[in-house]
């Protein structure tokens, strides 16, 4: 908390509880010399300074928790005011070469950090690294009550960056960027480096990630691997009930359903994007439900059933009638029959959340909301840029890769 607005908080509550008490020593003074009447009197101005006391005691008591987040909230506003914009985007799109890229990162948060970079690698890794400096101040100046927010943020990260490393592995091709997280660097060096799914798996169980691999087998595929911690991550860790206790034992004034919002619309959006790349690759229900996850927010169970046992993507899309993400998806749908598939109703999607997150993360001055939207925004900017450059890098025409970044 801000020392300045802290001391002017327990001065003010100082000064008036001293003026209150000197009254009461007055009145105590009188007292000895009252009856009647004036006694009576003597007691309703005790009991009214009493009142006092304790209204600046229960208003001191809420107020501390909220100003507590005054000076970290600021930071990252300022943070925040320093983000890519859209025009900024387009422009990077349109560069013809990856160091055209760089030139236009000048002014902004990143350019510290990619300043001099050549390879696209080493640019990749200068905006992780970006996001691991924002990411330890925050820590640092936030509330220790807020530790265990940050404890379920630096799992995801975690599993998060398994994925990367697993799909490199399987794929050959390097690893784009890696998270903040717990995760020491000689131990993802040795997660890069083990040989077979069964090291592999064994290094995995010497992390917090041992729950979410049980049941794993040597033979198990990186996709079986992905999809398990997929679903720990999204029915435990994300899980609805644990996700508001969180909030409210970390959080203030209306973190718990702010965070409910940005938290469990990534749940919702993980089943709908399930459900319709289950539909376009032509699995059956069956298969399409038993990798939904079994945990609902803001899309009810039953329409989430419904859009597996769906035939089609517009039948599928039907489905979310009654629910906040119909109107997106509906309008998107209509894309799907002019040649663009699957990926503008995605693309629809993604800007939804964008556009929802934005509008969540303002929407209260203090707390843990301002600096969880930050985060999500601040990761969702990374990938968006991460994909530029690798489309400049493999020749992708402009106007595809201007179709990339979620706009604002």
């Amino acid at each position: 908390m801000n020392p300045v607005i802290a001391g002017k908080i327990i001065f003010l509550a100082a000064e008036a509880a001293a003026k209150a008490a000197g009254t009461a020593a007055q009145a105590s003074g009188a007292v000895a010399q009252a009856s009647g009447p004036e006694l009576i009197a003597f007691w309703v101005v005790a009991g009214a300074i009493l009142g006092v006391l304790a209204l600046v005691a229960v208003t001191v008591k809420k107020i501390l928790p909220i100003m507590a987040f005054a000076y970290p909230v600021t930071r990252v506003r300022a943070m925040g005011s320093r983000m890519v914009k859209e025009r900024k985007l387009r422009e990077l799109a349109e560069s013809y070469s990856h160091r055209d890229v760089i030139a236009a990162f000048e002014g902004t948060a990143y350019e510290p950090n990619v300043s001099g970079k050549k390879e696209i690698e080493e640019i990749e890794k200068g905006l992780a690294l970006n996001l691991a400096k924002d990411y330890e101040r925050i820590v640092k100046m936030t509330p220790k009550s807020a530790s265990e927010f940050f404890r379920l943020v630096s799992y995801r990260y975690e599993i998060e960056n398994v994925k990367r490393i697993l799909e490199s592995k399987a794929t050959g091709e390097p690893i784009t960027m890696l998270y903040p997280s717990p995760l020491s660097e000689s131990f993802i060096e040795r997660l890069k480096e083990s040989e077979g799914m069964e090291e592999t798996l064994g290094l995995l169980k010497q992390t917090n990630l041992k729950d979410a691999i049980e049941g794993l087998k040597a033979d198990s595929s990186v996709e079986e691997i992905e999809k398990a911690l997929d679903r720990h991550l999204y029915e435990k860790v994300f899980e609805k009930k644990k996700m508001a206790e969180v909030a409210k034992k970390a959080g203030v004034l209306d973190d718990k359903n702010r965070l409910l919002e940005i938290y469990g619309t990534q749940v919702d959006m993980m089943n709908i994007k399930i459900a319709l790349r289950g539909i376009a690759g032509r699995l059956g229900e069956r298969e399409i439900k038993e990798i939904m996850i079994h945990n609902h927010y803001f899309l009810p169970e039953k329409n989430a059933n419904a859009m597996a046992e769906a035939k089609d993507i517009q039948s599928a899309i039907a489905c979310l009638e009654g629910t906040r993400y119909y109107e997106t998806l509906a309008e998107a749908s209509r894309e799907t029959g002019k040649g663009r598939g699957l990926s503008s109703v995605e693309k629809a999607l993604d800007q939804y959340y964008h556009k929802s997150l934005k509008t969540t993360a303002f929407s209260q001055p203090f707390g843990l909301t301002p600096i969880a939207g930050y985060l999500a925004l601040k990761e969702s900017e990374i990938r968006t840029l991460t994909a530029i450059l690798n489309g400049i890098a493999e020749g992708v025409p402009k106007e595809r890769i201007t179709e990339m970044f979620i706009a604002e």
